[in-house]
């Protein structure tokens, strides 16, 4: 009997670049909306985000399903979560990790690194995961997306 693999309903991707970089949304529908923003990282400067890109759109709904399923097809639902790994490599590690605790004080922690999250909603169930590098055999299914909302940003 084959695996049964969850069939999703809206696939997010983030990524922020690190100090002094724009943090990226890109969000597929099962219905085709697509949407797309680049902002500058309200973690990374003491200012709040301004919002350099935003987009909304349709594709054929019949292409979007396609898009989720070649994502679940090619690995998606296999991604380990680098929070995870993270904890489980440096335990007794002291002290917060930047890109992924939160601050105890005022002061803001700013980024040590890029990042990708990445997320899926069913209904009321959904999963995310953060990753320190994207595969392609992922990203590529996305990219020509992102491309067409911010090809100066994507060249």
């Amino acid at each position: 009997m084959a695996e049964l693999k969850p069939v999703f309903a809206r696939f997010r991707y983030t990524f922020a670049q690190g100090p002094g970089g724009h943090t990226v949304e890109l969000a597929v529908a099962r219905d085709g909306t697509v949407t797309y923003k680049r902002a500058t990282d309200p973690r990374l400067i003491d200012e709040q985000p301004k919002v350099v890109v935003k987009d909304e759109w349709k594709i054929p709904a019949k292409d979007a399903v396609a898009l989720l399923d070649a994502l679940t097809a090619d690995g998606f639902f296999e991604l380990k979560d680098a929070r995870v790994w993270e904890k489980l490599l440096k335990p007794e590690r002291d002290g917060p990790r930047p890109a992924l605790d939160p601050p105890k004080q005022k002061e803001r922690q700013p980024l040590i690194r890029p990042y990708y999250a990445l997320g899926a909603e069913a209904g009321r169930w959904h999963t995310d995961f953060t990753l320190w590098e994207m595969p392609e055999k992922v990203q590529k299914h996305f990219l020509p997306l992102l491309k067409k909302a911010d090809a100066e940003f994507w060249k």
